[in-house]
């Protein structure tokens, strides 16, 4: 009997360690393909070795020797192995994303100035003031007895590593009251304790909240309970990341949102309507000088020839009315790059040149541009572009002239394919290396254009080629740096990995500086003031009109302001 049972048990311990070893080859096999992605598709290979001395063997050979070290490693230790395998390249365009239901939220937002955070926003619909004594410009000081800023760094740390360390911390900030484990972020629930005080006293005032918590649907071998599954509407904006705003109870601090925080910048003698696409306004300077604002929430519209077009008739308004014009195109996420090109076209006279792109090449690439070269050879004028594309591309007009830029693209793609490269050289996407002003509506008057250390992607790009061609006056703090387009790349796999993503191309600037990591340096610098978060960004609004006014009269010089 005692035979049988020591066999049993011998038996059962070499299954389930069968079982482990198993499961382990399957996450290292899972981490190999996803290596050998980065090896034939991550274009910034080079510049991150060079940069911040990162090297693709190395971080494959610490995430695999973390699954081999780990004992009865669970999906969980995999996911968050994974994730910062992901963080390694410092590179924003490059992330993972897992199937996941759980998620908590604090009807707050926080930001920090000179090290002390602040709540921003809160959002009214969810916290009574009268029972909840929280409000904006609030210093948030402790959260369950440690510091706010303690609290805040170790899930800096724990969901976010970029070369740029204010976007780091800005990052942290927006996702530190909304947790998204698909995202890879711990997420917390139950009550939390704030010690938080107003501005202009010492004294403290506690206030419990409780996250608003959604639980995990999806368990660890990926099955689905489905009478608890939520109900997903069909119209569905797919590789969106961000709800649809609410614009009746917007947070203007979330990235990509559609009015921003900045309050009016004097007495305003035109508004959009409310339900126009863009937040757009006229005002009066106290020399009773005429400014046009205009919000660029992002690059990524849901409809692109839409919105271009209700652009192109508010910039048409700015140029026949005003003097100068204030682009507000903090916190940008980024989009669509001819959506962008076709923007910038109506804020110039003459030509603008854009940054050239290494992007990485293979079978696929040349497939694609053997399709793509008999159907562009077909075109033979204008109306054959236009039958083929149709009037735009997010807003782009088409051309027999924009098909030959395109045609010359592919071309260059074959010819890099033959000399053997998988790398290429410098060169200009979809072969546009000019934007041509727009032929109907250009604004000619000065701009200033304000910029933060969210604004990625397109949110770099824009200010880069604007600052490059020096068609405006860049102010704010350093954009982040995600200098490339993205390849999104889905496996199959029980892991609970949905997709992961790349940067396919490294940009460069007309300096040839990259614009990965190193983002775009504003001309003039702005941080916030304490007097901001607390009194509704004043400061930021009287430094934007004396920048104004310089722009205004020319002969004095731009100089940064306080902050």
């Amino acid at each position: 009997m005692f035979k049988k049972t020591f066999l049993f048990l011998l038996l059962t311990v070499a299954s389930l360690s069968s079982d482990n070893i198993s499961t382990k080859n399957k996450m290292i096999n899972l981490l190999e393909s996803i290596r050998t992605d980065f090896e034939v598709g991550y274009a910034p290979k080079e510049w991150k070795k060079e940069h911040i001395n990162w090297d693709l063997d190395e971080q494959f050979e610490l995430a695999k020797n973390q699954i081999l070290t780990t004992e009865n490693i669970t999906v969980s230790e995999f996911q968050q192995i994974l994730k910062g395998f992901f963080l390694s390249p410092r590179d924003h365009h490059v992330g993972i994303k897992f199937f996941s239901t759980e998620s908590a939220e604090l009807p707050i937002s926080i930001r920090s100035v000179d090290n002390r955070l602040f709540i921003v926003y809160v959002d009214s619909e969810k916290i009574n003031p009268s029972l909840y004594p929280v409000f904006a410009g609030d210093e948030l000081v402790t959260i369950n007895g440690r510091t706010a800023m303690e609290v805040l760094i170790e899930f800096q740390k724990q969901a976010f590593h970029s070369a740029v360390e204010g976007t780091d911390r800005a990052l942290a900030q927006t996702f530190f009251t909304n947790r998204i484990a698909s995202r890879g972020h711990a997420v917390p629930s139950g009550p939390v304790t704030i010690e938080i005080k107003s501005a202009g006293s010492d004294s403290l005032r506690s206030v419990q909240l409780c996250w608003e918590y959604t639980p995990e649907m999806i368990t660890a071998d990926v099955s689905f309970n489905k009478e608890k599954l939520p109900v997903i509407s069909s119209f569905d904006f797919t590789g969106c990341d961000e709800p649809l705003a609410d614009f009746d109870n917007e947070n203007p601090f979330e990235i990509g949102s559609k009015l921003g925080y900045l309050p009016s910048l004097g007495k305003k003698i035109w508004q959009s309507s409310p339900y126009d696409f863009f937040d757009a306004y006229v005002y009066q300077t106290k020399d009773r000088a005429l400014v046009g604002y205009v919000r660029l929430p992002s690059y990524s519209p849901f409809i692109p020839e839409l919105f271009f077009e209700s652009f192109k008739e508010v910039i048409a308004h700015f140029q026949e009315i005003t003097d100068v014009l204030v682009i507000d195109q903090t916190n940008n996420p980024g989009g669509s790059l001819l959506y962008l090109y076709a923007i910038a076209s109506l804020l110039t006279d003459k030509p603008l040149s854009t940054p050239k792109h290494k992007f990485t090449i293979n079978q696929y690439h040349v497939y694609e541009a053997a399709e793509m070269i008999p159907v562009l050879s077909s075109v033979q004028n204008d109306q054959d572009a236009l039958e083929i594309f149709g009037d735009t591309i997010h807003g782009y007009p088409i051309s027999y002239q924009f098909v030959q830029f395109m045609l010359n693209y592919y071309r260059f793609i074959q010819a890099e394919w033959k000399a053997k490269k998988t790398l290429t050289s410098p060169h200009h996407l979809f072969g546009v290396d000019r934007i041509n002003p727009h032929p109907s509506v250009n604004y000619t008057k000065p701009i200033l254009l304000l910029i933060d250390e969210l604004d990625f992607s397109g949110g770099d790009f824009f200010p880069a080629i604007m600052q490059d061609n020096k068609r405006a006056v860049i102010m704010g703090t350093k954009t982040a740096g995600a200098g490339g387009y993205v390849r999104n790349r889905e496996v199959s796999n029980t892991f609970g990995v949905m997709f992961y993503r790349y940067t396919e191309s490294v940009a460069l600037r007309e300096n040839q500086d990259h614009l990965e990591n190193l983002g775009v340096s504003p001309d003039l610098e702005y941080r916030w003031t304490v007097d901001d978060v607390q009194g509704g960004f004043g400061d930021y609004a009287d430094a934007i009109n004396e920048v104004v006014n310089m722009l205004l009269n020319p002969e004095e010089t731009l100089k940064p302001e306080k902050g």
